[in-house]
């Protein structure tokens, strides 16, 4: 009987926005206002604020990234047009990591520069780029987004995209193991790659229309 059951897209969308709208907000919380007397020096405020670098460094990194993947799936549910309780699933699971975000970031910012710190940051990265290309494959494979040819190119793409996310992180993840000062690298290296293949494909896409 609870096969028959339709799941409403809407729904799903809302939950999603939801859990990015309160991570997000969520963020800022491990950002603390230096514990000092009211009229402490200002150099002394200063070297306090300092002292926090690295969680401010963690906070801005972390709510790009939560931006990055709530844009692509947005983006995902734009062309999907029905849901079941699989991809319902697949959903859920790829919210469980957004919402550990927090904690992740505050492993980064606490323990910057170290192999446990950096490991648990791109792990719980690597994990939504992984989630969010499964949530992508099996809605292609279940014939589950919209038929409308004019918009082929652009899911095309957009499943190349998503495809540099656990490259990326990745990536990142095994040089957070060997080199936590650089595993930030191993990820911008891999979306860079991604973007030459892109625009590479682009020139010649052009130029073999113009013949």
């Amino acid at each position: 009987m609870l096969n028959r059951i339709s799941i409403s897209k809407a729904r799903i969308e809302a939950l999603s926005d939801g859990v990015f709208a309160i991570v997000m907000t969520l963020l800022v919380l491990e950002l603390k206002v230096p514990d000092l007397p009211r009229k402490a020096p200002v150099n002394e405020i200063w070297l306090a604020i300092r002292h926090e670098g690295p969680m401010f460094l963690s906070f801005a990194v972390t709510f790009a990234i939560s931006g990055a993947f709530w844009f692509m799936h947005q983006l995902s549910f734009h062309w999907i047009h029905r849901i079941d309780r699989k991809l319902t699933a697949i959903n859920l699971l790829f919210l469980m990591f957004v919402s550990l975000l927090p904690f992740s970031t505050g492993m980064m910012g606490h323990f910057i520069g170290t192999s446990i710190g950096q490991m648990f940051y791109f792990g719980n990265a690597l994990a939504l780029g992984v989630f969010l290309n499964l949530h992508w494959i099996y809605a292609k494979r279940k014939d589950l987004l919209t038929k409308d040819s004019a918009e082929a190119a652009s899911m095309e793409f957009f499943g190349k995209r998503i495809q540099a996310m656990p490259v990326a992180f990745g990536s990142a993840l095994v040089l957070a193991y060997f080199s936590p000062d650089y595993s930030a690298f191993g990820a911008f290296g891999a979306i860079a790659l991604q973007r030459i293949r892109e625009k590479r494909n682009a020139v010649a896409a052009a130029k073999a229309a113009a013949k």
